[in-house]
């Protein structure tokens, strides 16, 4: 399986990278920005400024298809806002729930030594 890093800050979605996901979102709170990520910023605006250049296109067809990209993008944009309202709501009961001291020592362990809490990593996992 394929690794990337998450939201572009580094973290390779593995045990640890997940453990130091959580512990973010633990210290800063879950934000939309940090949810998201700067990629959904980025591409939610490209597909904005190709839509209304083609909304403002005369050639008809043209405009027809600037319409339909517009509406994609409020629409993928509201589902996203309701999808990370929900997971805020979801984040402040969940917290409660994790065991921050397993979190913590996963994160601390160098990538040579077992995982003492059960869990294992990506790379653990393949060999």
């Amino acid at each position: 399986m394929v690794r990337r890093d998450f939201f572009e800050k580094g973290i390779k979605m593995d045990s640890k990278g997940y453990c130091k996901l959580m512990t973010n979102f633990k210290l800063n709170g879950l934000k939309f920005s940090s949810y998201m990520g700067t990629k959904w910023f980025i591409s939610k605006f490209i597909i904005l400024f190709v839509g209304v250049l083609m909304i403002l296109s005369e050639d008809r067809i043209v405009n027809i298809v600037g319409y339909i990209l517009f509406g994609y993008f409020l629409g993928m944009v509201l589902a996203n806002v309701r999808n990370f309202i929900l997971s805020k709501k979801r984040w402040d009961l969940q917290k409660e729930f994790f065991d921050w001291g397993k979190i913590e020592e996963v994160i601390a362990q160098n990538s040579n030594n077992k995982n003492h809490s059960g869990l294992k990593s990506e790379d653990e996992q393949n060999q």
